[in-house]
């Protein structure tokens, strides 16, 4: 119960609520873990309202009580599934993305700025990268097309000192200080490709031209300065990457040249994700010559990714490979790696499927 929770979290609420659920209704449920409890009650359904109680420890202490009253109206899609606690997630998921809907940027690292988009949460005051393309990509898209345009063209800023035709995709603050430490700012590729299906008429042409720009002038770039032409991938953290003392080995906590030279699944998946998209965008803006370049380098590094992070011991794929100094897969596993190489069918063969 976090006032303003991730968008992300927001997004995975939402896709879920369209899976199908038996109308079979109970009135509440409860969840034991640890010696602790969260509980759910229904208490309308016109208008749709619910009580969320837990005796966990919260996040920030808030709220103070460890309750939570939620109503929500019928402006939105409605869910009723067997679970109380499931479908009142799902209600404060709603009120959240409406209290992300802001008309302000307004965060105190950055100048303030006039924009009709989604920021990140309560204490992320910003539009990031990362955080608003996943969002995207599993829901925000098609919950409103105009806000999530507004807010990933908030995320293409022309290089400095160079013109308009320079535009890239803005990399988040990251381990290292961003770019190219980090490098999945690609990861816009698959919003972009999934805002596109909600767009009509002028905003769709003047958005896959932008778009081909911007990703085309990023992957560009990356290639000249995060691939690796000894094995054919990129470098960079992990992609979503919360505290790189969770994810890397502890000798890297204060090393992080060596972060910036290992290769992790889920980055390299965006990267791929970019060269497809980069691809496609080229085909339907008549670039031809361009679009099967961008195609090729992206087939190349599924094979890539295949070939160096599939382990067949564990029948499953590694989260990254070790420093240029080391180039080992790590025993190491992650959902969201798994997850990116099941949606965007970067497995090929049977056991990998």
């Amino acid at each position: 119960m976090i006032n303003h929770i991730p968008l992300c979290t927001i997004s995975i609420l939402i896709i879920l609520s369209h899976s199908s659920f038996a109308n079979n209704h109970i009135s509440n449920t409860k969840v034991n873990w640890k010696n602790d409890t969260a509980q759910a009650f229904e208490l309308s359904k016109s208008p749709r309202s619910y009580k969320l109680k837990t005796t966990s420890l919260l996040r920030d202490g808030l709220p103070n009580n460890k309750e939570k009253m939620i109503s929500i109206s019928n402006d939105y899609p409605q869910i009723e599934s067997k679970s109380a606690l499931f479908d009142a997630l799902y209600a404060l998921s709603i009120i959240e993305l409406k209290e992300n809907s802001v008309e302000k940027i307004n965060d105190g690292s950055f100048s303030p700025s006039n924009c009709h988009c989604f920021e990140t949460g309560r204490k992320w005051n910003y539009v990031w990268t990362r955080d608003i393309s996943y969002s995207a990509h599993l829901a925000l898209a098609s919950f409103n097309w105009q806000r999530t345009l507004n807010s990933l063209l908030f995320k293409v800023s022309k290089r400095r000192g160079l013109d308009s035709k320079s535009v890239e995709i803005v990399q988040d603050t990251g381990t290292g200080g961003s770019w190219p430490i980090s490098s999945d700012r690609v990861v816009w590729s698959i919003a972009a490709t999934e805002l596109i299906k909600y767009l009509d008429g002028k905003e769709k042409a003047s958005f896959i031209k932008t778009a081909y720009t911007a990703l085309k002038n990023t992957v560009d770039n990356d290639r000249l300065a995060v691939y690796d032409e000894v094995d054919g991938l990129y470098t960079g953290e992990q992609s979503f990457l919360d505290w790189r003392e969770q994810t890397y080995p502890k000798w890297m906590k204060n090393n992080v040249v060596h972060i910036g030279m290992s290769k992790a699944l889920s980055t390299n998946i965006t990267h791929y994700t970019a060269l497809k998209s980069t691809g496609e965008l080229a085909l339907k803006l008549g670039k031809i010559k361009e679009s099967n370049y961008y195609l090729k380098l992206a087939s190349d590094l599924r094979n890539s990714i295949n070939k160096f992070f599939w382990d067949e011991e564990k029948g499953l794929y590694s989260t990254y490979l070790l420093t240029y100094l080391d180039r080992t897969r790590a025993d190491k596993y992650d959902l969201l790696g798994s997850a990116l190489a099941i949606i965007f069918d970067i497995a090929q063969t049977e056991e990998q499927k």
